[in-house]
């Protein structure tokens, strides 16, 4: 989570952009967000990196979940909400224009 490095998410950046480098960090990076930037416990990740491992939860839902979870800390349910539509939105009208 460093600005030099570019992976860092500001937590006063537009909840659509916050969304967007969330939904971009590599997979395993996730964890650290989870760890730091939630109120998960350690168990409760545990249990999110297994069924990610074991293909139970496809990395993407993981990464969807976590972004919610800390947009809605910072800017709350209903604007975690509506950048996650708007992801879902914007995602799936580019994947129809890749076939």
């Amino acid at each position: 989570m460093s600005k030099s490095l570019g992976n860092y998410v500001g937590i006063t950046e537009a909840p659509d952009e916050m969304f967007g480098k969330m939904m971009s960090m590599p997979d395993e990076l996730m964890w650290s967000y989870y760890e730091l930037v939630t109120d998960r416990t350690p168990n409760e990740i545990a249990i999110l990196r297994k069924e990610v491992a074991g293909g139970k939860l496809h990395p993407m839902d993981a990464k969807m979940r976590l972004a919610e979870e800390v947009i809605g800390g910072f800017h709350g349910e209903a604007a975690a909400r509506k950048a996650a539509d708007n992801f879902q939105r914007v995602f799936a009208t580019a994947k129809r224009h890749k076939k």
